[in-house]
């Protein structure tokens, strides 16, 4: 495990791993964060889903355009993603730039 400096507001292992977009691996901002909730099943049980996304288009989910990274290096990168610590299941955040202040919704309010 790596050791970062910043404080993660999240209530869970510093080293939890989220879905990130290659885009946003590769150095776009952050516009979109869906949190799925924990697993229940299979190998992940236990594990938070959180996707940090690009927001622009699809993304398949067949994890061809997605790399698992560490979430206290995506809060060291971008410290608001701290401001969605208390998101819950099925929420989505979402902004248009890397400005603008995020706006949270649920699930059946994300695509309206």
């Amino acid at each position: 495990m790596h050791k970062h400096p910043l404080k993660l507001k999240f209530h869970f292992k510093e080293n939890c791993l989220v879905i990130v977009c290659d885009k946003v691996l590769k150095g776009a901002p952050v516009l979109r964060v869906h949190y799925g909730g924990i697993w229940t099943k299979g190998k992940a049980k236990g594990m938070h889903d959180w996707q940090l996304l690009c927001g622009e288009g699809e993304h398949s989910g067949n994890g061809e355009q997605a790399t698992l990274v560490c979430l206290k290096c995506m809060v060291e990168r971008d410290s608001t993603l701290n401001l969605l610590s208390q998101m819950k299941a099925g929420q989505t955040a979402l902004r248009l730039t890397i400005e603008d202040e995020w706006t949270i919704r649920s699930e059946d309010d994300v695509d309206n």
